[in-house]
């Protein structure tokens, strides 16, 4: 994946916001949007993220390439979902395949992304 930079997002408002606390949905270019300690992370645990979206202090990261711990292999087909508190860069992954359990995975305080 690209490499990353300062932070530019798009906001994009819907109705569905109003009923998520008026947070509105950024869509982030992950080529340019995440600090380059995240990316970094992801890569050296074997993933790649593929896209993301911010609401309100919620990042969610969709990534590819990251070990299930519930089929003991990484999935071919489904990517897993990594959620990042960004208040208190707490982070957790929930992998994406429909057959899998729902709990989440790797939780861990990434604090040191934005040293």
């Amino acid at each position: 994946h690209g490499g990353c930079g300062p932070v530019r997002r798009k906001r994009h408002r819907s109705a569905k916001d109003e009923a998520n606390n008026g947070d509105a949905v950024e869509y982030l270019d992950v080529n340019n949007d995440l600090p380059p300690a995240l990316c970094a992370y992801v890569s050296h645990i074997g993933g790649a993220i593929r896209s993301g979206t911010q609401r309100g202090d919620f990042m969610s990261l969709i990534v590819g390439g990251i070990f299930c711990p519930w089929r003991q292999k990484v999935h071919k087909s489904n990517n897993a979902f990594l959620t990042i508190n960004t208040r208190t860069w707490t982070s957790w992954f929930r992998c994406a395949d429909d057959d899998c359990p729902k709990a989440p995975f790797l939780r861990t305080s990434l604090n040191w992304v934005m040293e």
